[in-house]
C-alpha cells in the first residue's frame, strides 16, 4: 500500500510540474492581447517576446532576469546578452526621424544617385527582424501572393532576403524613372508598367521617345514640404488602413511605424512621394512605399515619384 501511494504522488507531482511548465510557456502578445503558446502570435503574428528558459525545470523568467539560478530549481540561467542597440548612422541608412530617412532618398534622387537614395535604408536591420511567419501572418490578412522571406540561417538565404528586398526597391525606381524619360510627341509620359511598345522595324522611333534632358531637371527639385497623411486624404485613418498599417509594422519586427508624404516641384510640375518609415529603439528608417502611396492609387511605376496630376 505504501509503494502505491509514493507511486501516486509521485505522478501527481509530474502533473503538476508538466501543467506548471505549460502554463509559463503561455504567453499574452503585446500587440493584440491574445494568449499563445507558439513562437508567433496567431492572430496578428507578432513574435513571441524574448524570454529565458530554465534548462532543468522549463520555468520561464523576462529576458532582462537579474536571476542567475532558476527560483524554483537551483539550475544556472544562460541569459543571451541583449542585442547592441541601434545608433543613428545615415551612412547605413540609420536615422534620426523618418524625415532624415526621406530626405535622404530625395537628395539621391536630385543627384541622380540610385546608391544614396538605395541608403536611406538599412537593409541589413530590415531583414534581420523580418521573418516568414511575420510575412506569411500578413500574407494571410491582406494579400493571396508575395515574395516570401526565406527563414534566416544568417547564410546565403539571408542574403537573399536582404538582396531581394533592395532590388525590389531599385526596380521601383528604374519604372519610374522609365516613366519620367520616356515620352510621346507632345512630351507625355508614355512608359507604363515599366514597359514601352517597341517597333522592331524601326529602332530609332524607340530611340526618339528618350528624353534624356529630363534626367538634368532632378538636379532643379524645389520647394520640398511634408504633409502629414490624413491631410492629404481623410481614409487613412480608417479603422481598416491602420489595421494595415499595424499589420505591416508586425511584419518588419518594429517598435513604430509611419507614413510620409513628400511633395517636391520641377520645372512648376508638381510631384510627391510616399515613403513608410520605421523605428528599431531610436533609428528610423524606410522600407519602400508606405501604405499612403496604396491609398493613393500610385501606380507601380510611379512609386518612386509621382507627378500629381497623374495620381489616380
Amino acid at each position: 500500500m505504501k509503494k502505491l501511494i509514493s507511486l501516486l504522488l509521485v505522478l501527481l507531482l509530474a502533473a503538476s510540474a508538466l501543467a506548471a511548465v505549460a502554463e509559463a510557456a503561455q504567453w499574452t502578445c503585446p500587440g493584440c492581447g491574445a494568449v499563445n503558446d507558439g513562437n508567433f502570435c496567431m492572430e496578428c503574428g507578432t513574435p513571441r517576446p524574448a524570454q529565458v528558459v530554465c534548462p532543468g525545470c522549463g520555468a520561464v523568467y523576462p529576458a532582462d532576469t537579474a536571476n542567475k539560478f532558476c527560483s524554483e530549481c537551483g539550475s544556472a540561467l544562460n541569459a543571451e546578452p541583449a542585442a547592441e542597440a541601434l545608433t543613428v548612422d545615415p551612412e547605413a541608412g540609420r536615422f534620426a526621424t523618418p524625415e532624415d530617412a526621406a530626405m535622404r532618398y530625395i537628395d539621391g534622387l536630385r543627384e541622380r544617385d540610385l546608391d544614396k537614395m538605395l541608403s536611406a535604408t538599412d537593409w541589413v536591420t530590415l531583414e534581420s527582424h523580418r521573418t516568414l511567419q511575420s510575412t506569411v501572418a500578413r500574407m494571410k490578412n491582406y494579400n493571396f501572393s508575395t515574395w516570401p522571406t526565406f527563414p534566416r540561417d544568417d547564410g546565403m538565404l539571408s542574403a537573399m532576403n536582404l538582396e531581394q528586398m533592395r532590388a525590389s526597391t531599385a526596380m521601383l525606381i528604374r519604372r519610374a524613372m522609365l516613366r519620367f524619360v520616356v515620352t510621346g510627341p507632345d512630351g507625355e509620359s508614355i512608359a507604363t508598367g515599366g514597359y514601352v511598345s517597341v517597333d522592331p522595324e524601326n529602332i530609332d522611333a524607340l530611340i526618339s521617345q528618350f528624353d534624356m534632358t529630363r534626367i538634368d531637371s532632378l538636379a532643379r527639385i524645389t520647394d520640398v514640404q511634408f504633409i502629414a497623411p490624413e491631410q492629404v486624404v481623410d481614409i487613412y485613418t480608417m479603422d481598416a488602413n491602420q489595421r494595415n498599417l499595424e499589420s505591416l509594422r508586425v511584419m518588419y519586427g518594429a517598435d513604430e511605424i509611419r507614413d510620409l508624404c513628400v511633395t517636391f516641384t520641377i520645372d512648376g510640375r508638381q510631384y510627391v512621394v510616399c515613403p513608410g518609415c520605421v523605428r528599431y529603439g531610436d533609428v528610423w528608417t524606410m522600407y519602400g512605399p508606405g501604405l499612403l502611396a496604396a491609398i493613393l492609387g500610385i501606380s507601380v511605376d510611379q512609386q518612386a515619384f509621382a507627378a500629381v496630376d497623374e495620381i489616380g
